[in-house]
């Protein structure tokens, strides 16, 4: 039996992703792609690229997941997630103390 690797679609919304999925059913009817439930698939290796040829089709792309999702879920516990609006607000907040600062120095050259 060949290897297997675990792999995320990621398109822009739900439907491109279900597209993926309709779009490789119809091109590899025997070739299954297996949930494990949290939102990655379990695919044999030499499916990748042709997979990854389909995503690319749909407007979206394959990731290979972490071989053990264990490790992954404890980092979530130990660094909390952002959503894009908060990582979005970070960025400005961080871009406002530079100009602060710049401002500030050009005020203490000028004087």
């Amino acid at each position: 039996m060949s290897q297997r690797l675990r792999v995320e679609i990621n398109g822009p919304d739900e439907f491109w992703q279900k597209a993926v999925l309709i779009e490789w059913e119809y091109r590899h009817p025997d070739w299954k792609l297996t949930s494990d439930g949290s939102g990655f698939y379990l695919i044999d290796c030499e499916w990748l690229e042709s997979l990854k040829a389909v995503a690319t089709e749909c407007n979206s792309t394959i990731v290979v997941g972490p071989s053990n999702p264990g490790r992954r879920s404890l980092f979530q516990k130990l660094i909390p997630s952002f959503d894009r609006d908060c990582v979005k607000t970070l960025i400005w907040l961080g871009t406002s103390l530079v100009l602060v600062r710049v401002i500030s120095w050009i005020a203490l050259l000028g004087a």
